[in-house]
């Protein structure tokens, strides 16, 4: 039996707003901190709101924006934080919470 496999796009998947917030916090819940794979959920974000659209309501152009968040380039905390703004999204930094007061 052959099995076919998709491509997994998380950008269909974010509808709403509660959708991407969900979606970003499993990503650093997850607690890999995997520079790739944070640029990879903001570009499914991104390509969730449309590309051009997003370039067309800022000063950045559909492909600065691209190759902001490609994959092939390790994106620091300043990247993350502007492709955040671009987005309509902020990072904001809380309390962790300590793995006792996780399993209260």
């Amino acid at each position: 039996m052959k099995i076919e496999l998709k491509v997994w796009n998380g950008a269909e998947y974010l509808q709403t707003k509660e959708d991407v917030h969900l979606y970003v916090q499993a990503i650093f819940d997850s607690e890999a901190y995997d520079e790739k794979l944070i640029a990879s959920a903001i570009a499914d974000i991104a390509r969730s709101n449309g590309f051009a659209e997003i370039a067309g309501e800022t000063d950045v152009s559909q492909q600065q924006l691209e190759r902001l968040l490609s994959r092939q380039t390790t994106p620091c905390l300043a990247t993350f934080a502007e492709a955040l703004r671009l987005l309509g999204l902020e990072l904001v930094i809380t309390p962790a919470v300590s793995l006792s007061e996780r399993n209260d």
